[in-house]
């Protein structure tokens, strides 16, 4: 019982960790600005080359 009640904290903390994570990295505007120049690679092959070049 004791080492499943130490994975179930690993799990929790790992979560925990992650989540902390993501929150900064949506908080984050660079993050958003790589988003749109990704996510517009696959709308406009110009905007790809430009992205390459960061």
């Amino acid at each position: 019982m004791a080492a499943t009640h130490w994975l179930n904290a690993q799990n929790s903390n790992y979560l925990r960790d992650i989540t902390v994570a993501v929150l900064q990295v949506f908080g984050n505007k660079c993050f958003w600005q790589t988003a749109f120049l990704v996510i517009s690679t696959f709308n406009d092959k110009s905007l790809h080359m430009i992205a390459m070049q960061f």
